[in-house]
């Protein structure tokens, strides 16, 4: 048992080694988000989570999305959408993204009718959760958590 007032040398040296161990962890987290900002590069879709002759009561279509990241901002989607009893539509537009330290923000209107901001263009930002390299979702905003699945490879 060690005097009272001294560190053991083993408490020293594994001091150190939490400090070397830390500044490692840092690099590797920033190659990480190099790395997740790759790994977002190309097309993702996602479908209603329900067969569009199965429409539940309380949702008014059926659809699927596909967006498609590509470098310097910039996201084309395209979005069918079929209502339970009509045909179907489908639309094409361009959107912009950008990183803000680990998050990612994608540009959409703001719908909420009670927000200072409704109906003009804000960045919602999104925690980019990836469950392996094709497929992922977005977390704490306010598009859909569910997930989306690689449909196409970055060129």
């Amino acid at each position: 048992m060690p005097a009272k007032g001294f560190m053991p040398v083993a408490r020293v040296g594994c001091s150190a080694c939490l400090a070397v161990a830390m500044s490692l962890s840092c690099q590797i987290a920033s190659g990480q988000d190099e790395t997740r900002e790759k790994l977002l590069l190309g097309c993702w879709q996602h479908t209603s989570p329900y067969q569009r002759d199965r429409i539940p009561p309380d949702k008014r279509e059926w659809g699927t999305t596909t967006w498609c990241f590509e470098k310097e901002g910039r996201i084309v989607t395209r979005t069918v959408a079929c209502s339970r009893v009509g045909g179907c539509d489908g639309w094409e537009e361009e959107r912009e993204y950008r990183w803000r330290e680990n998050l990612l923000e994608i540009d959409a209107t703001d719908l909420d009718p009670n927000s200072p901001t409704y109906m003009k263009w804000v960045w919602r930002a999104c925690r980019l959760i990836f469950a392996g390299r094709d497929r992922m979702s977005l977390q704490n905003c306010s598009f859909s958590p569910d997930e989306w699945v690689r449909a196409r490879e970055a060129n």
